[in-house]
C-alpha cells in the first residue's frame, strides 16, 4: 500500500501512531517513494509540524527518520535529533535573511517547535507504547555469555600481559562481540536490544563480557597485568579486585585537584572569551582565507578533517560562491580550499563578526548570546563532565606510544612495539663518533650505577628521566673533525621517559664522561642498535593530562610572551589549538577558531590587548594578560582583586575594551540594550 506523505499532515501524530500498522510506501513530494513502518511514519510526523509552520521547504526524503537508522528497529536517543537538525537546515536555507530581526523570528519559532516536539513524542509514547515496554532478564544475559560464538571469540583471543602490549587486543575483541550482538542470532534479546537502540552504552557492556582489560593506577601507570575477564565472569583473582579498586579511587581524586583545575582553567578561558561579544547576520566581504588542505580521517585526531570543517564557509572555484562545508563532501579531501574564519573578519563591531565569517553554526547561537562565551562552555563543560565521570569512561588501557617528530626520526627509531627508542643503525656507520648528552640533573641515580656492581638490580624508571637529548655528531673529515649537536625531543613532556636498562649497562661497561658545560657524554659507538636507548612508562592520557596540555598552549610563559606576539601566527595558534584539543574530543572548527581568537591582541608591545581586525597588527597573547590587560571588570572577576586595585597600571591604562562583566560593576556607563525593550 502507498500513501501520500503531505496527505499525513492533516492527521494527528497520535492517531498515526494508533492505527498504522506493518510496512507500507510513502510518496514524497519530489515523487521519491520510500518503505516506511506505522512506528517511523508517526515518529516523522511529530517532526513535521516544523515542516507545517515552514511550508516552503515542503516534504522530501530527507525529512523522513528512515534516513538517520540502521534499520527500521534502531530508534537511538540522537535518531529524532538528526532528523529535526536535517529539517532545521532546509529552514535556514530556504528561508535565508540577511535581516536580523527575521532571523531571530524564524530561530526562536524552530526552537520552540524543536521542544515542543520532543515533549509531544515523550508523553504520547509513554502512555500509548506503555503495553510494550521490556525489562532485561538474566535469562538475556546468559544466553549471551553461553553463546558459542562468544566462547569462539573468548577462546581465540587470550588476554594476557603479551597480547596486551597490542593497544588493539581489547578493543578488537569488543568489536567481534559486537558484531554477534548485532546479528539475527540476538535480535529479540533485550539485552542486544538496549545496545542497539543505545540503552547500555557500548563500552561498559562489553566490560561486563570481558576481558576488562588493562587498568591505571591513580597517576597512570599501566599495571602490566590485564584483568582476563569480564564483571560478569566475576574478578576471582586478589590481584584483579585491587588493580580494579584504583579506578574508583581515581574517580575519588578526580573530583578534588583534577576537577578543580579544569573549572578553573574553564573559568579564566571564559573570561577571555567572552571579549567577543556579538555575531551579526550578513557578509562583512572579507577577503581573507585560512588555505586549508582537507584529509580524510587523520590518526591524531578523534574527527576527520570534513567533520572538523562541517558549516564553515568555503570558495566555491566552480560556482564562484561560499558554500558550506557538509561531512558529505568527500571530493573535497586532497583538495587545498579557502575558509572564511574570524581571525579576517572586518566587520565594524570590535566585539563583533558577522555570520558568514563564523559559519553555519550561527545558526545555534541565541538572541543576546555571547558568542565567545557560548564557544568556550561548548568543549570545556565537556571536558569537565569527563574528568568527574572518569570511572564511567574508563575501558582497557592504552598506553603513550613513541611518536617521533619526522626530524627526530632522522637519527633515532621505535623499538619495542611502540614502547622505546633505539639509536638507527646508518647513524652509527656514518660518524665516527656518536653520542648522547643529557644535563646531570636528569639521573636520579648516577652514583649507584657507579656502586652497584650488578645494574639489573636498578629500576631503571627511578634512575633517569629524559624528554630530550643531544646527539652529539663528530666526523673526521679531509679538512678536520667536524662536531655538530643535534637537539632531539624524543618523549612528549606530559610522558615519563628513562634511560633503559641496556642503556644502563652500557654505562656501566663503557662508562661515561663529562663535557666543558657539565653535561653527562654517553658514547654510543659500542652499542647494539636493536636495544633501546630510551623507554617510555606506560601511561594512560587521560582528561587531567589532556587538560593541562590545553593550559599550557593557552596560557604559555612569560619568557614566551614575545616570541608569541611576533612570531606565532594566528593562523598556526589556530591548527594547533585543533590539534590538542581534537586529540580527545571533536570539536568542530567553528568553535575553535573562536577560542583562538579571542587569545590574541592587536599589540601586545605597547599593551593594546583588543580584539585584531585585518587592518591592524596582530599577536597572540597570554591567559595573564589578556586578562588583566583588556576591561578591568573581567580581572576582579578573575582573581588576586587586591593586586588589580592597587596596581597603578589599572589607572594609567585607560583605553581598555568593553566587558560583558561592566554592567556589573558601572552599568551607569553603558547602554544595556534589553533594558530598552517593553
Amino acid at each position: 500500500m502507498q500513501y501520500s506523505a503531505s496527505a499525513t499532515l492533516k492527521v494527528s501524530p497520535k492517531e498515526i501512531l494508533k492505527h498504522f500498522r506493518g510496512r507500507f510506501k510513502l510518496k514524497f513530494d519530489n515523487g521519491v517513494v520510500v518503505e516506511s513502518t506505522g512506528l517511523q511514519l508517526a515518529i516523522s510526523r511529530y517532526v513535521w509540524e516544523i515542516n507545517k509552520k515552514f511550508p516552503k521547504i515542503g516534504l522530501l526524503p530527507a525529512h523522513f527518520i528512515g534516513n538517520y537508522m540502521k534499520d527500521c528497529y534502531s530508534f537511538k536517543p540522537d535518531t529524532v535529533l538528526k532528523l529535526k537538525s536535517a529539517i532545521m537546515g532546509d529552514v535556514f536555507t530556504v528561508y535565508d535573511t540577511n535581516v536580523q530581526e527575521e532571523y531571530y523570528k524564524i530561530q526562536e519559532t524552530v526552537w520552540a517547535s524543536f521542544v515542543s516536539v520532543a515533549d509531544e513524542i515523550r508523553n504520547d509514547i509513554q502512555v500509548l507504547g506503555a503495553r510494550f515496554h521490556a525489562t532485561m532478564s538474566v535469562e538475556d544475559i546468559v544466553a549471551i555469555m553461553k553463546s558459542k560464538d562468544i566462547l569462539d571469540i573468548d577462546k581465540a583471543n587470550p588476554v594476557n600481559r603479551d597480547t596486551i602490549t597490542d593497544p588493539n587486543t581489547v578493543p578488537s575483541i569488543y568489536k567481534k562481540k559486537q558484531k554477534v550482538l548485532e546479528s539475527g542470532e540476538f535480535f529479540d534479546n533485550n539485552v542486544a536490544v538496549m545496545m542497539r537502540s543505545g540503552t547500555i552504552k557500548i563500552p561498559q557492556l562489553m566490560q561486563c563480557l570481558g576481558p576488562r582489560g588493562s587498568v591505571t593506577d591513580m597517576n597512570s601507570n599501566i599495571f602490566p597485568e590485564p584483568i582476563q575477564v569480564g564483571y560478569l565472569n566475576g574478578l576471582r583473582r586478589i590481584y584483579d579486585v585491587l588493580i580494579e579498586s584504583r579506578t574508583a579511587a581515581m574517580s575519588l581524586n578526580n573530583q578534588s585537584g583534577p576537577l578543580k583545575f579544569t573549572e578553573y582553567l574553564s573559568r579564566r578561558i571564559q573570561l577571555i572569551g567572552m571579549e567577543l561579544k556579538n555575531l551579526h547576520f550578513g557578509d562583512c566581504g572579507s577577503q581573507y582565507h585560512l588555505e586549508f588542505q582537507v584529509r580524510g580521517e587523520r590518526p591524531d585526531s578523534v574527527i576527520s578533517d570534513l567533520k572538523l570543517l562541517e558549516g564553515m564557509n568555503y570558495w566555491d572555484e566552480t560556482e564562484k560562491k561560499y558554500r558550506p562545508v557538509r561531512e558529505t563532501d568527500t571530493h573535497l579531501i586532497g583538495k587545498r580550499i579557502k575558509l572564511r574564519t574570524v581571525l579576517g573578519c572586518q566587520h565594524k563591531d570590535p566585539n563583533g563578526v558577522c555570520s558568514t565569517c563564523f559559519g553555519q553554526a550561527s545558526r545555534n547561537v541565541a538572541r543576546y548570546r555571547n558568542l565567545g562565551h557560548f564557544c568556550i562552555i561548548s568543549f570545556t563543560q565537556i571536558i569537565t563532565q569527563l574528568v568527574l565521570s572518569t570511572k564511567h569512561h574508563t575501558s582497557s588501557a592504552a598506553a603513550s606510544m613513541v611518536n617521533l617528530t619526522d626530524y627526530t626520526a632522522k637519527y633515532m627509531k621505535e623499538v619495542q612495539e611502540g614502547l622505546g627508542i633505539g639509536i638507527k643503525q646508518e647513524v652509527l656507520d656514518k660518524h665516527d663518533s656518536v653520542k648522547i648528552v643529557v644535563p646531570e640533573e636528569v639521573f636520579e641515580g648516577l652514583t649507584d650505577i657507579q656502586d652497584v656492581k650488578d645494574v639489573n638490580i636498578l629500576s631503571p624508571r627511578r634512575t633517569s628521566r629524559v624528554n630530550r637529548i643531544i646527539l652529539r655528531l663528530t666526523t673526521n673529515t679531509k679538512k678536520g673533525v667536524e662536531v655538530s649537536d643535534e637537539i632531539l625531543d624524543v618523549v612528549p613532556y606530559r610522558d615519563e621517559g628513562y634511560l633503559s636498562m641496556a642503556m644502563l649497562k652500557h654505562m656501566k661497561r663503557h662508562g661515561w664522561t663529562l663535557d666543558k658545560d657539565g653535561n653527562i657524554e654517553i658514547e654510543l659507538t659500542n652499542f647494539d642498535s636493536s636495544q633501546s636507548v630510551i623507554e617510555i612508562t606506560a601511561k594512560q592520557f587521560d582528561m587531567f593530562a589532556y587538560s593541562k596540555g590545553i593550559e599550557k598552549i593557552l596560557k604559555s610563559s612569560v619568557k614566551d610572551i614575545k616570541k608569541r606576539a611576533t612570531e606565532v601566527t594566528p593562523e598556526s595558534f589556530l591548527m594547533d589549538l585543533v590539534d590538542v584539543i581534537n586529540a580527545k574530543l571533536g570539536i568542530n572548527l567553528s568553535i575553535m577558531q573562536v577560542v583562538a581568537y579571542t587569545m590574541l591582541a592587536t599589540d601586545v608591545s605597547k599593551k593594546d590587548y583588543s580584539l585584531p581586525k585585518p587592518w591592524t597588527k596582530h599577536g597572540v597573547g597570554t591567559m595573564e594578560h589578556l586578562i588583566k590587560g583588556r576591561s578591568l571588570s573581567g580581572a576582579l572577576a578573575y582573581e588576586k582583586q587586591g593586586d588589580t586595585l592597587m596596581s597603578t597600571y589599572s589607572f594609567t591604562r585607560k583605553n581598555r575594551t568593553d566587558h560583558p562583566m561592566d554592567e556589573l560593576f558601572t552599568p551607569e556607563q553603558m547602554r544595556l540594550e534589553y533594558l530598552d525593550r517593553p
